[in-house]
């Protein structure tokens, strides 16, 4: 055949991209490796918890210097929310990640983070209280009044007792729809960039879209119109993109998604499946171009 020795395809995104809960021979990206030999070579550089920024600037980092002839952006709705979110813990007081995310902020229209250097966890956990935290007006999913209150509210706020009464009904989050709103403008913006940058490396961009559980189901519902908060990106920027969802309903409900809420074997096949045509088209492209 006439095909190069090979195509070096790379994929960003967070642990529905790495392949979280699953062996690496399970992955998608592995799995896409093995249908389009012999001669491709996927590159996995998907990182859990990474919010859209983070693989964007992983991308100018780690991924441009290998230098891929496509690169496949996967991007599941929370990659949107996380943008806008540098300490993890106040969007999700469960969350077991100690780190801080780089925060981006679009400058003279270049997304530049903000807080470089970011932290360390010890230098986090060296403040005594949430508020002294830097940076923290960046960080869209601070809600002062969750954590502590200032003039009368300091007497009661010292009872445990008041403390988990109080916990029972939070106050409701007023800021959401405004915090989703800048959250989706600095997205688009971000990936813009990103498809801009791969392109002017000579790359093609391929976005895929991944759908987490609560999506899929709400997307097998009938009649149902929520549109999952990255499509809702992808047709505001006028992007093209992958919908493995139809693939994805080849595997039963419960068998879809694993315990940590990631993509089961069946999945991460299907996945594989439904990206594989669409790389083999782009690989035409290439073959054509050359």
């Amino acid at each position: 055949s006439n095909l190069p020795a090979t195509i070096r395809v790379a994929s960003i995104g967070d642990s529905f991209t790495f392949g979280d809960e699953v062996l690496c021979e399970e992955s998608w990206g592995h799995l896409l490796e093995t249908l389009l030999q012999p001669h491709t070579q996927v590159l996995n550089f998907g990182v859990n918890a990474y919010g859209l920024n983070q693989a964007f600037l992983r991308y100018q980092k780690d991924v441009r210097t290998w230098k891929p002839q496509i690169v496949v952006i996967g991007i599941i709705s929370e990659m949107i929310k996380r943008s806008v979110n540098i300490y993890p813990i106040l969007q999700d007081p469960e969350w077991d990640f100690p780190f801080a995310r780089p925060r981006l902020v679009m400058t003279n229209g270049v997304p530049i983070a903000v807080n470089q250097p970011l932290p360390t966890a010890r230098t986090i956990f060296s403040f005594k209280k949430i508020a002294d935290l830097p940076f923290l007006a960046f960080n869209e999913y601070y809600r002062p009044y969750l954590w502590e209150r200032a003039g009368l509210w300091y007497l009661p706020e010292k009872s445990y007792f008041f403390r988990f009464a109080y916990s029972f009904r939070a106050p409701s989050d007023d800021l959401q729809e405004e915090r989703t709103e800048h959250a989706l403008q600095l997205s688009q913006q971000v990936l813009q960039w990103l498809i801009r940058e791969i392109v002017e490396d000579g790359g093609i961009p391929v976005v895929v879209f991944l759908p987490i559980k609560d999506e899929l189901h709400e997307l097998t519902a009938t009649k149902s119109n929520t549109v999952p908060l990255a499509i809702r990106l992808f047709q505001r920027a006028e992007i093209e993109y992958v919908d493995p969802s139809d693939c994805l309903m080849n595997v039963t409900n419960s068998e879809a998604y694993l315990r940590g809420g990631h993509y089961s074997p069946q999945s991460n096949a299907e996945v594989a499946h439904c990206i594989e045509p669409v790389l083999r088209g782009k690989m035409a492209q290439l073959q054509r171009g050359k």
